[in-house]
């Protein structure tokens, strides 16, 4: 833990004594006070180190956190956003930031470990300069204290602890994978309607499920981008493998899909007795539970759309794209959907490209029920009357490049509910989940709706 392993530290240094200030990049140290800097140059652009910064479960060292284990940690980067330490049912505030200059200067207050319970003062700022396409990093911390507090003599080992934070996170932020990756959710498995499911869960709390996107499944749609993990700090988290991906059952009939991706939905909460549950779908997920809410809005507390906004005003060409992407699908392709999903204004894949990123998303998976998930698309429709007769508060995300902003836009104009909506700068469609703004979005909405005060 963060305050044995450092005290461990700091009672080793202080029998050391003075002697080792000569080898500590520490100046100004008094029996009252001392100032660690540590500066190094970064392979990362200044938005690169600045996005590093606001992931200190990657970096931070885990033998210095109160869990044992640096995915606990998370920083919201806002004035009075808190560095703090979550799990199970225990919390530690590390910091609380006081200063946020984009890309530039975070700066936090607070007594790190041990410090903590010596009633000192402690600025710890993290100052981002370009640097000729690299970029410089710089790591000060001051500490301040009573004058019998001896800090000249714990300075050594602050000194020890802030430069190996400040090797790893440069490491980190110049492309150096160094996270404490969490040990693999249990696969868990249940039968829907004949078609084995695949779903996995962490944390605890409120429950919310996740229903993830088209050739996508749990890994990619929400661990990878750090959305599960963020949202088990709290509350109970549910994440399944749709019908036709992953490791869920995947039959080839059309029939098997449509108002039943849903319906998996359900069926899942009534295996796990859940009653009402907030509900996430990203992209073909929001599709899913945008008719899932229509049809059973008594078993979810909130929705939130994301990229996607319902089959609406669903026609005839709307039928004859389905079926051609299906066809693609047959063949092991993605490229009318590529095409169609592309950033506008932003230079067309080239079919090498095409089939690239083809292969990378269909890996493992069956294409021929893939292609039968789209052909089912007609029967996953609701009219604008119904999401406008929703009664579930609903938070709209969608990347301000992603084509799918002007659905969101024209919803928000006959959806009462849909009480919020956030645009996510310079995202597209395949980049939103991702970035930072999406799960704070998230855990916004759902902190702000709380089944308590949702009937």
């Amino acid at each position: 833990m963060q305050a044995q392993s450092l005290l461990r530290t700091l009672l080793a240094a202080a029998a050391l004594g003075a002697a080792s200030l000569a080898n500590a990049t520490v100046t100004n140290a008094t029996p009252a006070g001392f100032v660690v800097t540590y500066k190094g140059e970064v392979k990362s652009e200044p938005a690169g180190i600045y996005a590093a910064i606001a992931q200190p479960g990657m970096w931070w060292s885990k033998e210095h956190t109160y869990s044992g284990n640096a995915i606990n940690l998370s920083l919201e980067m806002r004035a009075g956003g808190c560095f703090c330490e979550r799990w199970n049912r225990n919390s530690v505030e590390h910091a609380r930031v006081l200063y946020i200059e984009a890309d530039r200067t975070v700066r936090l207050q607070g007594s790190l470990g041990p410090l903590q319970e010596m009633a000192l003062t402690g600025i710890l700022t993290f100052a981002i300069a370009p640097a000729g396409g690299t970029s410089t990093l710089t790591i000060t911390y001051r500490v301040r204290g009573t004058p019998d507090a001896a800090l000249d003599k714990l300075a050594p080992a602050v000194d020890r602890v802030i430069g190996e934070q400040f090797s790893r996170l440069t490491r980190f932020a110049g492309g150096e994978s160094l996270g404490e990756k969490p040990a693999p959710l249990a696969d868990q498995y249940f039968d829907s309607n004949g078609v084995r499911i695949r779903y996995v869960e962490a944390g605890q709390g409120e429950p919310v499920i996740l229903v993830h996107d088209y050739t996508s499944r749990i890994e990619d749609q929400w661990i990878e981008t750090g959305v599960l993990p963020a949202l088990a700090k709290k509350f109970r988290v549910i994440a399944f493998d749709a019908r036709g991906h992953g490791k869920s059952g995947k039959p080839h009939d059309p029939k098997q899909y449509g108002p039943e991706m849903g319906l998996d939905v359900v069926r899942l909460m009534d295996h796990l007795g859940i009653e009402r549950a907030h509900i996430v779908g990203y992209s073909m997920g929001a599709h899913i539970i945008a008719q899932l809410v229509t049809t059973h809005p008594r078993r979810f507390v909130t929705m939130t759309l994301g990229g996607a906004t319902g089959r609406r005003n669903w026609t005839e060409e709307d039928d004859r794209r389905a079926e051609a992407e299906a066809a693609e699908m047959d063949e092991g392709m993605l490229r009318s959907q590529i095409l169609r999903l592309s950033p506008p204004g932003q230079p067309r894949p080239t079919e090498e490209e095409i089939r690239k990123t083809s292969a990378e998303r269909l890996a493992g998976q069956d294409p021929k029920a893939l292609a039968a998930v789209r052909r089912s698309n007609r029967d996953q429709v609701v009219t604008e009357a119904q999401m406008a007769a929703v009664k579930v508060p609903t938070l709209g995300i969608v990347g301000t490049a992603d084509p799918y902003l002007k659905d969101f836009v024209q919803l928000k104009a006959v959806m009462p509910l849909l009480v919020r909506l956030v645009s996510i700068p310079d995202a597209t469609h395949a980049t939103a989940p991702r970035k930072e703004d999406f799960v704070i979005a998230v855990q916004y909405f759902l902190g702000y709706h709380p089944a308590t005060i949702v009937k």
